[in-house]
């Protein structure tokens, strides 16, 4: 993929309205009127991205209370790499969008794509660079699955609260 055009957004906050998501600048009141040209989401991409995020975590949460089970069950295994796969999948989906309807870039790889949501200010860059390493395992587990390591799926399973914070860093 290449790179298209730089917003001239600036810096801007996501903001959710009860029918369309949008971007507004930091001096814009999030309610009211003052939509910005090409500055639309498709609410209905985005919310159901966002369950898939919030019902795949909370599988994975039920699913991962024995470590020593997950290593030898290999049906287990596979539940949960699926589930990670997808929830993983819903916030690659969310940050390509919004880039693409609110930016106008396309990143490079999956993982460049949050490093965008962050250069545009609307995850913080910690959260960015934490989920450009999941969009890594979401790779693994689509192209490398003859090399997955259970015990480090299963250490994975710590970081679905970043999952969390983007979906409500999105939402909010």
């Amino acid at each position: 993929m290449t790179n298209g055009p730089v917003s001239s957004i600036g810096h801007a906050l996501w903001t959710a309205t009860s029918t369309r998501l949008r971007f507004a600048a930091p001096s814009t009141p999030v309610s009211g009127t003052g939509w910005r040209r090409g500055a639309l989401v498709d609410p209905e991409v985005a919310r159901r991205r966002l369950r898939q995020i919030d019902q795949r975590v909370a599988a994975l949460r039920r699913l991962s209370s024995d470590e020593r089970a997950f290593a030898v069950d290999l049906d287990l295994q596979a539940q949960v790499e699926r589930h990670l796969q997808i929830a993983i999948q819903a916030a690659i989906d969310i940050a390509v969008h919004v880039l693409a309807e609110d930016a106008g870039a396309t990143p490079e790889d999956y993982g460049s794509a949050f490093l965008l949501l962050a250069n545009q200010r609307i995850i913080p860059e910690p959260l960015a660079q934490r989920l450009r390493q999941a969009a890594g395992l979401r790779n693994i587990l689509v192209h490398a699955y003859l090399e997955i390591d259970p015990h480090q799926i299963w250490r994975h399973l710590d970081d679905l609260d970043d999952l969390v914070e983007f979906a409500k860093t999105i939402e909010a």
